[in-house]
């Protein structure tokens, strides 16, 4: 079985999304599964240019999810570490 993490970040709609998904492949077969339900990191605005970004830290098994505003003073980080029974059983 081979086990990978998904992750998302965008902006929808007036506000920066994240998302995180544990994808599963067993032979002919694949399972999707969301463990960090789509959160909203914070306003944003719709036309506007931004630098998004993911970092991984193994260690903390944490995902951190940076916005950077380029046409307005928008500047999120924020952490998302894995639910624990993920990451502790894969």
């Amino acid at each position: 079985m081979t086990v990978s993490y998904g992750r998302g970040l965008s902006i929808r709609g007036n506000e920066a999304v994240y998302v995180v998904t544990v994808f599963q492949q067993e032979g002919n077969h694949s399972i999707e599964e969301t463990v960090l339900l789509p959160t909203s990191l914070g306003p944003a605005v719709l036309g506007n240019h931004y630098d998004l970004s993911i970092h991984w830290d193994g260690p903390t098994s944490t995902f951190t999810y940076r916005v950077l505003g380029l046409d307005d003073s928008v500047t999120i980080a924020a952490p998302a570490p894995l639910p624990r029974d993920c990451h502790d059983s894969r």
